[in-house]
């Protein structure tokens, strides 16, 4: 026997008051304090047997087990050191640093995988937890996830339910597995229930399946599936149906929506929403954009890059939600697109030329007729840099497009416009202060851009892409699309901008302001209502975060002769310690009067209670459109949030969700 003795194996470390060696039977005998490190395990009891060759051993006592991710208590554990395993005997402590579990016979099969003989698992502390579960049999980690068997669910020791089997993600990882369910009353669907199940089915795809049962309207099954290949290869669908008792109607949704690459220059994006006539989407809108959208887009492209050009097959199909009072459809089906880009011609000069094919029908222009258009838009570019801080880009080009009327010779029409451009970038200051722990950068640029297009007669073309450009405050450089109706220009516009930079001692810079004018005016007759030196809108953009805490973006369009306001948005948010925010932002535009302002608060009212206020407010209508409150109680091991929301035709609803953190 000898006091106060130590192993010396490289793979253990092993201390005690005593250790005995029996030589003949390979046996370790440690008692008092013992202590044994395995790797980054370590094991402390109060008495130790071990074969010294197998590594299996026996601890008593008050005995401990520690690794990084684990910690456990027990009066015996059975260990195998050679294969990771164990056998622990009236254990309790924390798995994976978050599971708190206690067992009868806890079985250890390898890192972070266990086998509990009656026992409890929860995420909570405390004596007798917030809530737990208690199972006949519980695994732990088998592909991270916990299945329970004939587990019965408690609240404060107090039994509430009952399942023959049950299974939930294990860690915070992507696991197969069943979610927790969330459960909520909402006074215009009745109580709602709603379970999902989680597929892992590889490391890149993986799918949802759920479904919600809404207590006045029925149940609504539902699927996702979801893949990412690489940076530039994924896609989702999403499906769901169900028939609405309260009302008989069939409701349903598709959703794809895709984009890949296919190497050799070759990509493809696409993209289907499809729904029944009535919108399950706006009767079960959870936000505001689901409520607020008025067409579904469907679209598919498919574009090949060669060296210096691109080649795009598409189709697009626009059709409007009669629930939100719009039925009209637009088609592009199909449509055929070739760009050469910049390339180098007689030496300074550049060339570029964009051509198309597109064959449309829409149900608000000639009585849904089919026309087919033809474009073809050549372009002359020339660069010349005067001087480092100035460089002056001349362009011209000669735009030429057909348009056809299917089965009709009448209905053909074609639009030639010459295309003038020009770019000037500079001169540019710039000048830097400096100031304790870092420095502000102060640039201050100037641009002017210019065009000119003659008058052409466009009355017998169709509109079809096309804005109103006193409707909609454009000036003559907006690069909208605008192909089926190209004003008249002889325009010019002046920028003026100034930016501020912060830099800190560590280097790092960031934009804290910028201000950012420009104002355009007619240099000659450029169409009926026009005459030279009639302003067009200026433009202001603002930008300040001088701290990290709070932001105000904002873009303003005004009309020059008038002084009013054309176009407006803006958003300031301000983000504060301890949970308080506070964000607002608006969308405005006169003529057609458009007015959204959204805004938001969210503030802590007691120790773990978050209460929140979001409103929407239409300013064209005069009315509220959305008042949503919202408080939030989160627990050290569960949460519950309850909102209540109330929209503009006077619907109320109120929805409580329950939900147990990390399971």
């Amino acid at each position: 026997m000898t006091p106060g003795g130590h192993s010396q194996d490289p793979g253990i470390i092993l201390q005690a008051q005593t250790l005995e060696y029996f030589e003949a039977e390979n046996r370790l005998e440690a008692t008092g304090k013992v202590s044994v490190v395995y790797g980054d395990a370590l094991l402390l009891a109060d008495r130790l047997e071990m074969d010294t060759e197998s590594g299996v051993g026996t601890a008593t006592g008050d005995v401990r087990l520690s690794t990084p991710e684990d910690q456990l208590r027990a009066s015996r554990v059975d260990f195998d050191l050679t294969n990771e395993r164990g056998l622990v005997y009236d254990a309790s402590g924390v798995l994976g640093n978050t599971y708190r579990v206690s067992s009868e016979r806890l079985e250890r099969l390898g890192p972070q995988r266990f086998v509990a003989q009656r026992g409890r698992i929860t995420t909570c502390t405390g004596r007798v937890p917030a809530w737990e579960f208690r199972a006949r049999r519980a695994r732990l980690g088998a592909g991270n996830y916990v299945t329970l068997q004939h587990p019965s669910f408690r609240i404060k020791g107090v039994p509430v339910f009952y399942l023959p089997y049950a299974v939930f993600p294990y860690r915070d990882e992507r696991t197969t597995g069943f979610l927790p369910p969330q459960l909520g009353i909402d006074t215009n669907h009745g109580t709602v229930v709603r379970e999902e199940f989680f597929w892992a089915m590889t490391d890149w795809m993986d799918s949802t399946l759920g479904v919600e049962y809404f207590g006045e309207r029925g149940y609504r099954p539902y699927v996702e599936y979801r893949y990412s290949l690489d940076p530039k290869s994924d896609g989702q669908v999403q499906g769901t149906f169900m028939h609405d008792r309260k009302t008989g109607e069939d409701l349903w949704q598709i959703f794809l929506q895709q984009r890949q690459a296919f190497g050799w220059g070759i990509s493809g994006v696409t993209q289907f929403d499809l729904r029944s006539e009535r919108d399950i989407q706006r009767r079960f809108a959870r936000n505001i954009q689901q409520e607020s959208r008025t067409q579904t887009a469907s679209f598919a492209s498919l574009s090949k890059r060669f060296t210096n050009s691109r080649v795009t097959l598409q189709a697009d199909a626009f059709e409007g939600i009669p629930d939100s009072g719009s039925d009209a459809t637009f088609e592009r089906l199909p449509s055929l697109h070739l760009e050469q880009f910049l390339t180098p011609l007689l030496g300074r000069a550049y060339f570029s030329v964009s051509a198309a094919a597109d064959r449309m029908r829409a149900s608000t222009i000639r009585d849904n007729a089919v026309v087919q258009r033809f474009d073809l838009f050549p372009q002359l570019s020339v660069p010349l840099r005067v001087a480092p801080w100035l460089q002056i880009t001349g362009s011209a080009g000669l735009r030429q497009t057909y348009y056809q009327r299917e089965g009709m010779a009448e209905g053909e029409t074609s639009r030639t416009v010459v295309d003038v451009r020009a770019a000037v970038e500079g001169p540019a200051w710039q000048r830097r202060y400096t100031r304790s722990g870092g420095a502000l950068i102060h640039l201050l640029a100037t641009g002017l851009d210019y065009r000119y297009v003659p008058e052409v007669d466009q009355d017998d073309l169709p509109a079809y892409e096309t804005l109103d450009a006193n409707e909609h405050a454009l000036d003559s450089l907006e690069t909208l699309t605008l192909l089926d109706r190209i004003g008249p220009a002889n325009y010019v516009k002046l920028r003026l901008s100034n930016r501020f930079f912060a830099r800190n001692g560590t280097g790092q810079t960031r934009e804290a302001a910028h201000l950012i004018v420009a104002q355009g005016f007619n240099v000659g007759d450029g169409g009926p209502g026009e005459h030279a030196g009639a302003m067009g809108p200026l433009d202001i953009d603002v930008g300040v975060r001088l701290w990290q805490l709070w932001s105000l973006e904002s873009v303003l369009r005004v009309a020059p002769q008038t002084g009013e306001l054309q176009t407006a948005h803006w958003r300031v948010a301000v983000d504060l310690p301890h949970g308080r925010s506070l964000f607002a932002h608006s969308n405005y535009r006169r003529n057609p009067d458009v007015l959204y302002v959204i805004g938001g608060v969210s503030m802590p009212v007691l120790k773990g209670l978050t209460a929140g206020y979001n409103t929407r407010y239409d300013g064209s209508r005069g009315q509220f459109r959305d008042h949503v409150a919202t408080l939030l109680y989160q627990a050290q091991c569960w949460s519950v949030n309850g909102s209540l929301r109330v929209r503009h035709n006077g619907d109320k609803s109120f929805l409580v969700e329950a939900n147990l953190l990390y399971f």
